[in-house]
């Protein structure tokens, strides 16, 4: 897939990239909140966390490793079923966000934090891959 953004000079994908941020952030960059309390809340209700019992760390940090393996494998098919890995990249997100909700970790600020630092960073971050 071509990316269009090669045909605008520097300076007007500079001026895009930050109008769509500031968009994004200021507009709908609350979304992931909302959906972080969606996650735990369908969580709970489904028992996975039960009232005065708290759950281990490195287990639910596992189990977000897990649906990355499970989609991992659906795409060492030979025809793998993309709308399959789709659903498991979902069950990451959902686990993460049921994760920093039940640990009242703020997911929405961590991410736009860690994307103005990651623009600041150098190409590939000075790695070879």
């Amino acid at each position: 897939m071509e990316d269009k953004s090669t045909n605008k000079s520097e300076a007007e994908q500079e001026e895009v990239q930050q109008t769509t941020d500031e968009t994004c952030r200021c507009q709908g960059g609350n979304d992931m909140k909302t959906i972080q309390r969606l996650c735990h809340q369908i969580a709970t209700e489904k028992g996975f966390w039960k009232k005065g019992k708290d759950r281990n760390n490195g287990e639910l940090i596992a189990l977000m490793h897990s649906e990355l393996s499970e989609a991992l494998e659906e795409l060492r098919k030979e025809k793998p079923d993309w709308k399959h890995v789709a659903e498991e990249m979902a069950d990451t997100v959902i686990r993460i966000c049921d994760f920093c909700e039940a640990r009242d970790l703020d997911l929405n600020e961590a991410i736009w934090d860690k994307l103005d630092k990651n623009k600041k960073r150098p190409h590939m971050h000075g790695k070879s891959f």
